[in-house]
């Protein structure tokens, strides 16, 4: 019986690897480049073949994993349009030309906008001026430089009067506390502090809701209450648990020129004014406990 023919026997010794073809080690016909040209041509046909699959199986994976999302069809650019407000009418390409604008101008607004340099004098055998720093300025900061600028906000150390719903001022005549006129005179003047001794969690330069807060009159001693339904009176300069007042709001916001607040005194009760009188006796925020601050 005559043996298989030596190319058959090759292109079955053929084997393929993850990279392409692997050659077949030397059979029983001796070394394969010895093989005759039919043989040969067969293995480089199947050597050709192999790498065109491979070739097609490499393109096949990156076009998957480089394909790209479908644009949007002109029917969802309207709408989309629509909503922004902007106009929806128009060829496919100015529509998403449009719409890329859109998107830019709002990146756009959300940029930080950057300070000028601060410019300072230059010391020694300088001379003129230059650049400190280049800030950024974003929106909490913003609001923060707002309240710095505002001159309508009420910081520790200013002199402020408070009145009644009676339209008198509360003032301080030797060491008793009263509200007898309408004028903002030197009895009147109260200096309005914090202790340094009380920690409280919000901006130590501005008065909030809760905070705890000491009157100064004119006398260096300051606004107290010693006890429930006592008269509130002036004998001290210390800032101590008499001589602080818990500062309370309608709302949140710090304290302003012009607005209208109740100081609740360690006893739990509210400073209120009846006739010429001052004291604190409930702990109601009443029309009685109301006093509008000025400066």
């Amino acid at each position: 019986m005559w043996p298989t023919p030596a190319w058959q026997h090759a292109a079955k010794q053929t084997c393929w690897g993850s990279t392409g073809p692997r050659w077949f080690e030397r059979s029983r016909f001796g070394d394969p480049t010895t093989l005759g040209t039919r043989t040969t041509l067969t293995v480089m046909c199947c050597a050709a073949r192999a790498a065109r699959c491979a070739a097609r199986a490499t393109r096949g994976g990156r076009r998957a994993r480089g394909t790209r999302k479908p644009l949007p069809t002109l029917k969802q650019l309207r709408e989309k349009l629509k909503e922004l407000g902007l106009p929806s009418s128009g060829k496919k390409a100015d529509l998403l030309e449009a719409l890329r604008q859109a998107v830019l101008e709002a990146e756009d607004l959300l940029e930080p906008e950057v300070l000028p340099p601060k410019m300072v004098k230059s010391g020694g055998d300088g001379e003129g001026v230059h650049p400190v720093d280049t800030k950024m300025r974003s929106s909490w900061q913003a609001v923060t430089v707002s309240l710095e600028e505002d001159s309508e906000v009420i910081r520790p150390g200013d002199r402020v009067f408070l009145r009644a719903h009676t339209g008198r001022y509360i003032e301080v005549e030797r060491d008793r506390a009263c509200a007898r006129w309408d004028d903002c005179g030197g009895w009147q003047e109260l200096v309005i502090e914090k202790s340094p001794l009380v920690i409280e969690d919000t901006d130590p330069t501005l008065f909030h809701p809760g905070d705890l807060i000491f009157l100064k009159a004119h006398t260096g001693c300051y606004l107290e209450v010693q006890g429930e339904g006592s008269p509130v009176q002036a004998r001290w300069e210390d800032l101590g648990v008499w001589q602080g007042l818990e500062l309370a709001k309608k709302d949140t916001d710090p304290l302003r020129v012009g607005d209208i607040l109740f100081l609740k005194s360690h006893t739990g009760l509210y400073v209120d004014v009846q006739g010429d009188g001052v004291q604190a006796r409930w702990a109601d925020e009443g029309d009685w406990q109301a006093l509008t601050i000025s400066r």
